[in-house]
């Protein structure tokens, strides 16, 4: 059902330069196009974004390069059957299924299939709400790495326990570290603790997990003249550039805000994102448990430490969605321990409900939430939402919902009448979660005026929204100087005099 929304929507708006997108397109383009890594022309071509470094010159995409081979083919097969915008749009949608929606999936499957086997009924849910009810839905409808490197991560730790294809599992822990570069901890701390456990028997997982950084280290040198200098080090924009020069590699010490953001916060936290993976956190003596709670805390207390730890646009903490397989994993172990309760069943239903927002409300609308929002699925995508403000899909935007609708109403229905014990237990949990979310919307807070004019620019100019203009209606609430600047950069007007 999630793969299947996937693929029905197309997250590609002309007049939206991506920017965690758009420049790993461009560089598929441009090995196709010239074998070159660099993308000025692209650039030049289809419009510059924030997320670009610079090295002699040249421009090159900010990120981690672990998704370029998978974007070839279809930067390939876009180059012979499409020209011009078309290109680029073609591209854009082929690569995403390849590079994240096809990892994605196996991820989502071999979950499944772990937890289902492990904690029978407790095991399936859980990973039906992590597919259907969590950021991890999206994540894998876009072209972001997290979805990638959540699929590299879970194999890699699958095959690391049961002692098989040693090889392989460090390939596949390497190859997430080098399209997420913080996930680099996660593959080394479970290295270790294999070694301590096996000796030198895991030496093939070492040296499978040093490939794919020794080609990290070629591309760092062919683009920025050095194996050991990253993109984030030449960061083409100075408020970004100036992130990675705190700390180590932009990393400092862990701190207690960041913590809350990540994990409490109304804007980026779990609890209000993916409520049931919280109980990931708690270790647990199973050896899969202990691994992936290893794995997900490293990342958690690396990540504190980030001076940009809300991740920019995008719905939850971004930055942990590759370790969302693995949380999964701990709550899975944590729920079985007392499935038997009926209570227990309720709350994990509650959970799933709560989720359905933050997973589908940014498929049917923009599927980039500001990190300035409080709920965003009820302050942001659901005003987008009312507007009329649909993701487009593979047929008109009308059916294309209806159709969204419809798994979502079946995936619901699968998961209400799943658990076993009374059916008055879906029942509470759907009150109860209708409930919080209706309270929600009561209660939020009235949105600032930077907080409405994201929201319009969204509407206007990123969606090209039918119907009336967002931005000439704020006008009328544009009171300082610095308020009215910023909405006439947006609505291409000069400032009047006096507030250039």
């Amino acid at each position: 059902m999630g793969f299947a929304a996937i693929l029905w929507v197309l997250p590609f708006w002309p007049a939206f330069v991506s920017p965690n997108e758009w420049p790993r397109v461009y560089q598929g383009l441009a090995v196709v196009h010239r074998g070159s890594l660099a993308v000025n022309e692209e650039v030049g071509e289809w419009g510059a974004c924030e997320d670009l470094s610079s090295a002699e010159g040249k421009l090159y995409p900010n990120k981690a390069p672990g998704l370029l081979p998978l974007l070839l083919p279809a930067a390939g097969l876009a180059h012979v059957v499409a020209h011009g915008p078309g290109e680029l749009r073609l591209a854009y949608l082929v690569g995403r299924i390849l590079a994240s929606g096809l990892p994605w999936l196996f991820a989502s499957l071999l979950l499944a299939r772990e937890l289902g086997r492990r904690w029978g009924e407790a095991g399936t849910l859980v990973a039906g709400t992590l597919v259907l009810a969590t950021p991890w839905l999206p994540a894998g409808a876009l072209l972001f790495s997290h979805a990638l490197a959540g699929a590299c991560l879970l194999a890699g730790l699958v095959l690391l326990l049961q002692q098989k294809s040693l090889l392989f599992a460090g390939l596949l822990l390497g190859w997430a570290a080098v399209s997420e570069y913080p996930t680099a901890l996660v593959g080394l701390f479970w290295l270790v603790i294999s070694s301590w456990r096996g000796r030198w028997r895991v030496w093939p997982a070492w040296l499978g997990f040093a490939v794919p950084l020794a080609l990290l280290a070629v591309y760092n040198w062919v683009c920025f003249g050095s194996p050991f200098v990253l993109s984030s080090a030449r960061e083409l924009y100075p408020q970004f550039s100036a992130l990675s020069q705190q700390g180590f590699f932009g990393i400092g010490w862990p701190r207690l805000s960041n913590f809350w953001l990540l994990l409490f916060s109304p804007q980026r936290g779990m609890l209000f994102w993916a409520p049931f993976l919280l109980l990931g956190l708690l270790p647990r003596k199973e050896p899969l448990c202990l691994e992936a709670w290893v794995g997900a805390l490293a990342l958690l207390v690396l990540l504190s430490g980030y001076p940009n730890a809300h991740g920019g646009w995008f719905p939850g903490p971004r930055y942990l969605i590759s370790v969302f397989p693995l949380l999964a994993v701990g709550a899975a172990g944590a729920l079985a321990f007392r499935w038997h309760l009926p209570w227990v069943r309720g709350v994990a239903l509650v959970a799933f409900f709560l989720g359905l927002p933050a997973a589908w409300l940014p498929l049917f609308t923009f599927p980039f939430s500001p990190p300035e929002f409080p709920l965003a699925p009820v302050t942001f995508h659901w005003p987008l939402l009312q507007a009329g403000t649909f993701m487009p899909t593979l047929v008109s935007r009308s059916l294309g919902l209806w159709l969204l609708g419809l798994l979502v109403t079946v995936a619901a229905t699968w998961l209400v009448f799943f658990p076993s014990g009374t059916r008055l237990v879906p029942a509470l949990a759907l009150t109860v979660s209708a409930a919080v979310w209706f309270s929600a919307g009561s209660w939020s807070p009235a949105l600032s005026f930077r907080q409405k004019l994201e929201l319009a620019v969204v509407h206007d100019l990123y969606t090209g929204t039918p119907g009336e203009s967002w931005l000439v209606r704020l006008q009328r609430e544009a009171r300082s100087d610095q308020e009215q600047r910023l909405l006439y950069r947006f609505l291409h007007q000069p400032p009047p005099q006096g507030k250039e």
